[in-house]
């Protein structure tokens, strides 16, 4: 009786699981990240796509591994570049959202209210003002709300000096 050797992997199959593994962590981390910058409804279609677009190229395999790695591949172009777009939009949108709260309380402490406007801020980023939804004083909320979109209007992030940091994913 002789011992067979397993066989060894072939180059096709070792570069499908390699692709695997390189875009399989950042297409899940698109998929969470989705929650804050296009809410919890569109989340779940992203992470959708995650899995039935990698459920059918490793399904694919089973035929051809350079076609599965194909899919694979192309699964991650649609999905990794546009939501690492808007993790980047997020963190620049957020920064300068903290901003205006610092201008806020800096005005405070100066003249002892909040501002009505921005009329007095000047953004870092000035392409991120499309984003800031809006700015009011209000002293029901502790004397101003600042509140900013990522990727779609109706899933908002705001700061009030009463509640903090808050969201509303849809």
């Amino acid at each position: 009786m002789t011992d067979a050797a397993p066989k060894p992997m072939r180059a096709d199959r070792k570069i499908l699981a390699l692709t695997l593994l390189a875009l399989l962590p950042l297409e899940a981390l698109c998929a969470q990240a989705a929650f804050h910058t296009l809410g919890e409804v569109d989340q779940i279609g992203v992470w959708f796509a995650v899995v039935a677009g990698n459920v059918f190229a490793l399904a694919l395999a089973v035929f051809s591994a350079r076609a599965a790695t194909i899919a694979a591949i192309l699964v991650g172009v649609a999905i990794v570049p546009y939501h690492v777009g808007l993790i980047r939009r997020h963190s620049l949108v957020r920064h300068e959202a903290s901003r205006i709260v610092a201008f806020a309380y800096e005005a405070k402490a100066e003249t002892g209210a909040f501002p009505e406007s921005l009329d007095g801020y000047a953004y870092e980023r000035p392409g991120v003002a499309r984003y800031v939804q809006h700015y009011r004083a209000d002293e029901e909320v502790g004397g101003f709300c600042v509140m900013y979109f990522v990727g779609t209007p109706t899933t908002s992030h705001w700061y009030t000096p009463k509640g903090g940091w808050q969201y509303y994913p849809d």
